[in-house]
């Protein structure tokens, strides 16, 4: 074809252009979202099944799936996070770290591995090295809820800077309310603050969402106890030991109240 003597005026020529030009758009819009939505060339389905089959105790098969997702594509940011997430759920922050490392070479912005990697160092008690991470993703996206929590975690239970820690998870519960990590969270923060009145309400608030849990019965004791509230104090401690038999802590702590009951009855 003597492509010099086309017009490109003529209303055929011009539709046919139309046609191809709407026919690349697709391909490239193809391209990008087969993957469900996420980033290009990654299998967001496959590497969510990865993480359900880790959550059903099936870790092998969850690394080979990440493994066959990661041969075909080895940038594959959501794999890598996926496995890094996997390895450190048991106990490999180490190897989690290189996953989250390589994410973020080819998507220096995945605040998802960012904030993971900073789980990973929380771990490795590389408190600092986490706070940064937690603090870049936050300044980019100050309302990730799960960034606000493991920010508060590390703040609590590492740094024991309690306040800045109740920040946190109070920020965390306007985005996501009802959440009971943070509920508790928050409650313990506050019974460490020795805020026990405000603490107590926060495990309130957890035990009706899990009424059957030893340890929310446990920390309910410890602040009525220390509410001078020893007739109540003994109640909860008796939930908690109902369903946590052979909980020695709650066992002794319920005797010590017993005894100061005894005492006071006198």
């Amino acid at each position: 074809m003597d492509f010099s003597k086309i017009d490109i005026d003529d209303p055929k020529v011009r539709g046919i252009a139309a046609v191809a030009a709407l026919i690349l758009l697709w391909l490239i819009y193809a391209s990008i979202f087969s993957s469900g939505g996420g980033p290009a060339g990654s299998d967001i389905e496959g590497s969510r099944a990865a993480l359900a089959l880790d959550r059903e105790g099936k870790f092998d098969e969850a690394i080979n799936k990440l493994d066959s997702i990661l041969k075909r594509n080895p940038k594959d940011s959501a794999a890598l996070v996926n496995k890094g997430i996997v390895l450190d759920n048991h106990a490999m922050p180490k190897e989690a770290i290189e996953c989250y490392d390589q994410a973020l070479s080819s998507d220096p912005g995945n605040a998802d591995a960012l904030m993971n990697k900073g789980v990973a160092l929380k771990n490795l008690d590389k408190n600092e090295e986490a706070l940064k991470c937690f603090d870049t993703v936050l300044a980019k996206n100050p309302r990730s809820a799960a960034t606000l929590f493991n920010k508060g975690a590390l703040l609590s239970n590492k740094f024991r800077r309690y306040d800045e820690a109740i920040v946190c998870f109070e920020e965390a519960a306007k985005i996501n309310p009802g959440d009971l990590d943070t509920i508790s969270a928050k409650g313990q923060a506050l019974l460490m603050s020795n805020k026990f009145a405000d603490a107590e309400r926060c495990f309130k608030e957890a035990a009706a969402i899990v009424p059957n849990s030893a340890i929310l019965w446990y920390q309910l004791g410890v602040c009525a106890k220390n509410l001078n509230r020893l007739d109540e104090a003994a109640r909860n401690l008796e939930n908690s030991i109902k369903f946590a038999p052979n909980d020695k802590k709650a066992k002794s702590l319920l005797e010590e109240i017993r005894f100061k009951q005894r005492k006071k009855n006198k």
